[in-house]
């Protein structure tokens, strides 16, 4: 705890003579600890806006005249401990409107992975849901009776071994 509280001291406090000295005796020792165990400050994941969106993605494939059948899913469970934040906040960034090209390439990269040579169609599935907020704090109680309202819908669909464009 205390390398990762040193090595995220703010550099723009340099008349500080603490943090000076915190900074200038134990950065250099601790950096390679930090940086190999991933534990140095990743402010952009959460900053300004927290994630409050919990989401799940799915890729499921149809085969002619059958109904959808999941390939994977990206969630809390399929992906590692360490990587829950980063890997979630990348679904909710790729989800964007404008971001259907990555959506699709991210899709056909599926095909290649799983070894997919058949004309299969691959598509992508989210659910999610919304945690609330509120402006004062809720009792514990109140956090335990409450269920999330899930909602689901289907995106971008391709044939695997047909080009994109």
């Amino acid at each position: 705890m205390l390398a990762v509280a040193v090595y995220a001291f703010p550099r723009a406090y340099k008349d500080n003579p603490v943090l000076n000295f915190l900074r200038h005796h134990f950065n250099d020792s601790i950096r390679p600890y930090v940086l190999v165990t991933s534990q140095w400050q990743s402010w952009p994941l959460f900053a300004p806006d927290p994630t409050r969106r919990v989401t799940r993605m799915y890729v499921e494939y149809n085969k002619p005249d059958e109904d959808w059948e999941m390939v994977e899913g990206m969630d809390y469970e399929s992906i590692a401990w360490w990587r829950h934040a980063k890997e979630v906040k990348l679904i909710e960034r790729i989800t964007d409107e404008e971001r259907i090209d990555i959506r699709k390439r991210y899709l056909q990269l599926e095909c290649e992975r799983k070894g997919i040579t058949k004309q299969l169609i691959l598509r992508s599935k989210y659910r999610y849901y919304i945690i609330p907020t509120h402006k004062i704090q809720m009792p514990v109680q109140w956090w335990r009776e409450w269920e999330p309202y899930w909602q689901e819908y289907a995106d971008v669909s391709i044939t695997c071994n047909k080009d994109l464009s």
